[in-house]
């Protein structure tokens, strides 16, 4: 599952997979330190999050390739759990 138009809020992952979250801040720490500072140690976007009640979207074509697979490995699995929930 490959779509570069996916858009993702990095604290849904968290909240949805917290066994995914520490892998994928780990491979953004590794591969892509800006997207890792963003997301966990930015004052300013957080305190814009904050303020405007606001949520952090990125899109995913724009992560690491292993962050890509991470995400989509995880919407693939939410999908299928999905299927079969109905």
């Amino acid at each position: 599952m490959s779509d570069n138009k996916l858009i993702m809020d990095p604290s849904r992952l968290k909240q949805a997979r917290p066994d995914l979250w520490s892998e994928f801040l780990q491979i953004l720490l590794d591969d892509e330190p800006k997207f890792h500072e963003m997301i966990i140690t930015n004052p300013t976007v957080n305190y814009l999050l904050e303020k405007l009640d606001g949520k952090l979207m990125i899109n995913v074509g724009d992560l690491p390739r292993r962050a890509q697979n991470l995400i989509y490995k995880a919407t693939e699995e939410a999908q299928q759990r999905a299927k079969q929930n109905v």
